[in-house]
């Protein structure tokens, strides 16, 4: 399966100079980055993301807007749960906001049948200083019906910072 994400993300960036010449006429990004960070009434964070999507460029403002799946590990106090989130997003310089479905996962005992899965909202607001070297300082909400979860009994609250690098970069800024 780890393969087969990888030779995905391969094809997306061999494909997307050519995607955003022909098809688009805008510039497409691809943006990986990771993250470490704090979860309120838990323990500490850490994953990665990528961004993928158009950017438009307004004099000196540039919008970036498209798609985002991002991964994290909380350690709570007995298990690391984890969360991963499929979102749409909008990023300008300043601000990026992502909201999209979620799902955290519980791997718990000695075999991989035991496990614990419940999907929800997922909400994550960043800011930053524009600059390419930057991070982003954000928050991170998960939100799932508590009658499904057994292990963590109030939505999932993160704060964390993040580098996002730009594979494709056209300006000196974000």
């Amino acid at each position: 399966m780890f393969r087969y994400k990888i030779l995905i993300i391969c094809i997306l960036i061999q494909f997307s100079k050519l995607l955003s010449q022909t098809l688009f006429n805008k510039p497409i990004f691809i943006s990986p980055g990771i993250s470490f960070g704090y979860t309120f009434d838990a323990k500490l964070n850490y994953g990665f993301s990528l961004d993928i999507g158009l950017v438009e460029n307004q004099s000196n403002f540039k919008q970036k807007y498209g798609f985002s799946f991002y991964q994290y590990f909380v350690h709570t106090h007995k298990h690391v749960h984890r969360l991963r989130a499929f979102s749409v997003m909008y990023q300008n310089d300043y601000i990026n906001v992502k909201l999209g479905r979620g799902r955290a996962k519980n791997p718990w005992g000695f075999t991989n049948r035991n496990k614990c899965i419940v999907h929800g909202l997922a909400l994550d607001v960043g800011i930053a200083y524009p600059s390419k070297y930057s991070p982003w300082l954000g928050y991170r909400l998960f939100k799932f019906n508590r009658a499904d979860w057994a292990w963590f009994m109030h939505p999932y609250h993160s704060m964390y910072l993040q580098y996002n690098y730009d594979i494709f970069q056209d300006t000196k800024l974000k």
